[in-house]
């Protein structure tokens, strides 16, 4: 049975997600302290910080799949233990950082995976349902790829096929980890171009891990900087891509510029031996500008 209106009924008053005091693990770690956070319908959020701050955690503990341990975590306005699993797949998908490619279904069949929670039991994809695969297949850049078993892709098709499967679900929040790891900067611009197209024009919500800084500043109107599982900065690119901020929290030396198309902020590093503490480089053409 198709999606009923009933099931599309939204609180469109109430923030998209809502985070509030979080705090969730795995075994008898601690990965998320006490961490509040709030997005709203359309956005674009970069989840930016060192390995091990708890990016990855906060997307598995926003799908549920890891049960958190304390505080609350609301989508569209309800608590996400009253979501039930078919109605939460038919709202959200995830682009996990590594697929697993054990199997040799062809690609096309990988992304029709992702019209699965719009089917009823036993019901098979209708013509509706194949024109939507074609049409991620389009969008993502893997039409080429339809007829390929899938566990014999590059590391990058994958990434792009795991794409189109998500965009297939058709969601009205995606959450991605690190999906530009495997791309070339020529498919990384065209995700990336991609993901801020569903949100500007279709109202898509999109979170997404990214350890790129300039990527990340590029394409994101808002940056979330998390460390130790917390988080230390959350605003617009010129506010939390700081010298202080970032040397503080990645331990490293770094000098701010800016991107000489678009000015947005940039982030150069630095060698850890030699040279002065960190600062701020002036791209050609741009006024130098504080850090603070």
């Amino acid at each position: 049975m198709r999606q009923t209106f009933q099931d599309q009924r939204l609180t469109p008053d109430r923030p998209l997600v809502a985070i509030r005091r979080l705090t969730a693990g795995y075994g008898g770690t601690t990965v998320l302290h006490d961490l509040s956070l709030v997005v709203q319908r359309g956005e674009l959020v970069a989840l930016i910080g060192p390995n091990g701050s708890g990016k990855s955690t906060l997307l598995r503990a926003i799908t549920g799949r890891l049960p958190s341990w304390g505080g609350e975590i609301h989508l569209w306005g309800r608590p996400l233990a009253q979501w039930s699993v078919p109605a939460l797949a038919r709202r959200v998908a995830v682009v996990a950082q590594e697929e697993p490619a054990p199997f040799a279904l062809p690609v096309e069949q990988v992304v029709a995976m992702g019209r699965t929670p719009h089917l009823g039991r036993f019901q098979r994809e209708g013509p509706a349902d194949r024109r939507k695969v074609r049409e991620a297949m389009g969008r993502a850049g893997v039409v080429h790829l339809a007829g390929r078993p899938f566990n014999q892709l590059s590391a990058g098709e994958r990434q792009r096929v795991v794409l189109a499967r998500a965009l297939a679900q058709e969601p009205q929040l995606l959450l991605l980890d690190e999906p530009t790891s495997h791309l070339d900067i020529g498919h990384q611009v065209e995700v990336l171009d991609l993901l801020a197209r569903l949100c500007r024009e279709e109202g898509v919500t999109v979170v997404a891990v990214l350890h790129d800084l300039n990527l990340a500043s590029l394409y994101a109107p808002r940056l979330v900087l998390l460390a130790g599982g917390r988080v230390v900065a959350d605003g617009p690119p010129a506010q939390v891509l700081a010298v202080p901020i970032l040397e503080a929290v990645y331990g490293t030396r770094v000098m701010l510029g800016r991107h000489p198309a678009v000015e947005t902020p940039a982030v150069h590093l630095l060698p850890l031996e030699g040279g002065e503490a960190g600062g701020t480089v002036q791209a050609p053409g741009a006024a130098q500008e504080g850090t603070a």
